[in-house]
C-alpha cells in the first residue's frame, strides 16, 4: 500500500525502499502451494475444493487471488476446479450424488446453463457439448423424480 499523501515513501528495516508489510505470498511459497495443490488433484479422492482450503487453512478466495498472480499456480488452480466440475457431474450421471445438487452446484460454481452451448462449435445448433448438459440435466432431474416417488 502507497503511504499517504504527503508522507515520504516507507522504507523496509534495513532503510531501504520499498517497504511496508512484507509479502506474505513469495513467490517460492506460492509454488509450494501449487505444488500441494497438483498432489491434491492427481491423488486425492475428494471432490470438494473447498476440503482441500481446510485442511491447508486457506481461504478459497486466496487461492483466486495467487491464480492471479502466478501462472503455474493459476494452471493448477483450474485443473482443480476443472476435477470438481467433473467428479460433480459424473456423480450426478451415476447417481452417486443428488441430482437437484450437482445441477445447482454446477449452474451457480461453474455456470452451467440450460440449452447453452459451451463447445465453441457455433456453427451447428445441437453440439456434442449442448448434448451432453442437456442429457446430463435430463439425468439429474430423473434422479430427484424418482427419489421423490418413492419418499411420497
Amino acid at each position: 500500500m502507497p503511504p499517504p499523501k504527503g508522507h515520504p515513501p516507507y522504507r523496509n528495516a534495513a532503510g531501504e525502499l520499498p517497504g511496508g508489510r512484507p509479502e506474505e505470498w513469495t513467490e517460492a511459497r506460492i509454488d509450494a502451494e501449487a505444488d500441494a495443490l497438483l498432489e491434491w488433484v492427481e491423488n486425492s479422492k475428494e471432490w470438494w475444493f473447498l476440503d482441500y482450503c481446510v485442511k491447508r487453512k486457506i481461504h478459497a478466495s486466496i487461492l483466486a487471488r495467487l491464480a492471479k498472480k502466478n501462472d503455474r499456480f493459476r494452471r493448477v488452480y483450474l485443473l482443480a476446479r476443472q476435477k470438481q466440475e467433473s467428479l460433480v457431474s459424473y456423480g450426478c450421471i451415476t447417481k452417486k450424488l443428488d441430482g437437484n445438487f450437482g445441477w445447482r452446484f454446477l449452474s451457480s460454481h461453474y455456470r452451467w446453463q440450460e440449452d447453452q452451448d459451451k463447445s465453441g462449435l457455433d456453427e451447428e445448433s445441437e453440439t456434442p457439448g449442448s448434448r451432453a448438459l442437456a442429457d446430463t440435466k435430463k439425468v439429474c432431474i430423473e434422479h430427484a423424480d424418482s427419489i421423490e416417488q418413492a419418499g411420497g
